[in-house]
């Protein structure tokens, strides 16, 4: 079992996510999909 989970999309690394047991197939899809909502500070 891995640490983290690299996701991409299309060629491209949408996210780096931390393996937890809190971390659910929709999230990890939303990355795979491009259809995460990006935080902005």
């Amino acid at each position: 079992m891995s640490d983290r989970i690299m996701v991409m999309h299309e060629g491209k690394v949408t996210g780096i996510l931390e393996n937890t047991k809190s971390l659910t197939q929709e999230q990890l899809m939303a990355y795979a999909t491009n259809t995460v909502e990006k935080k902005t500070s």
